[in-house]
């Protein structure tokens, strides 16, 4: 997707107003006033309010590619370039947290992750590349809980050592 001014406002005024009002509540009338755009352009853009959020991780995830990472190292650049991006934008991720929105970025993070890992790293099943993403994801909602009291490198570490400490436990 493509960010068009449009597109911009309309995110941005749905952020905003998810910082007083449950998103449940949010007409797309008082989203449109907020956006200052015509409910045709927001009709035209998205559709429904749903839309305006997987749009943003669309959007989010633009700049973070896994397609280039090769091995562990690779892997790990991947990892801390996500959490370096929900750092930029943490007081959305917190938003989302709050509302009990974050199962879109749980989506978001399957459908790029585990797309591009099968896709580049050869990973034997879908379902170790959704495990992988899974973890992820529910990483990011511990750090976000604990406000976001680690570095992007710290996080990633901990990922990676979640995996050696599970292996460990197993043998």
């Amino acid at each position: 997707m493509t960010l068009t001014l449009v597109n911009k406002n309309i995110i941005n005024a749905l952020f905003e107003i998810m910082k007083k009002k449950k998103f449940e509540d949010i007409s797309v009338a008082e989203l449109v006033e907020k956006a200052e755009v015509g409910r045709a352009s927001f009709y035209r853009n998205f559709g429904t309010k749903e839309a305006v959020l997987r749009s943003y991780f669309e959007i989010f995830f633009q700049p973070i590619s896994y397609k280039d990472a090769v091995g562990l190292e690779g892997f790990r650049e991947g990892l801390i370039k996500t959490y370096r991006e929900v750092l930029k934008d943490k007081m959305r991720f917190v938003i989302l947290q709050n509302q009990g929105l974050f199962s879109y970025f749980d989506d978001a993070i399957y459908e790029k992750s585990v797309f591009e890992m099968m896709l580049k790293n050869s990973y034997s099943s879908v379902y170790h590349a959704s495990g992988l993403s899974g973890a992820s994801a529910f990483l990011i909602r511990t750090w976000i809980k604990n406000g976001f009291d680690k570095s992007p490198e710290e996080l990633a570490e901990e990922y990676l050592n979640l995996f050696s400490l599970i292996v460990k436990e197993m043998n």
